[in-house]
């Protein structure tokens, strides 16, 4: 998993050797986090290591996705709350 410029990218290795593409912002990507610790949130549990929180340089934006199925799962402006909670694991 890594970022470059405005864009996510979930990397399977070997023999898949795919990459898919998280392309929710709408500037350059700043930080990426990663849940290791199973999560519940809305209602639905997430493996370790499925949840993603990546921030962008401008705007302070930042999104929380699921590196499964590269799907956003919440959005939040000029709120770091999200970003707590996925790396506290809540």
């Amino acid at each position: 998993m890594y970022f470059i410029a405005g864009v996510g990218v979930v990397y399977s290795r070997p023999p898949a050797n795919t990459q898919t593409f998280f392309l929710g912002h709408t500037d350059d990507i700043l930080s990426l986090a990663m849940c290791p610790a199973p999560v519940k949130f809305d209602g639905q549990t997430y493996p370790a290591c499925t949840l993603v929180a990546t921030g962008q340089v401008r705007g302070i934006v930042a999104n929380m996705w699921d590196a499964s199925c590269v799907h956003a799962v919440a959005h939040a402006c000029e709120n770091r709350c999200i970003l707590y909670c996925i790396v506290a694991g809540m």
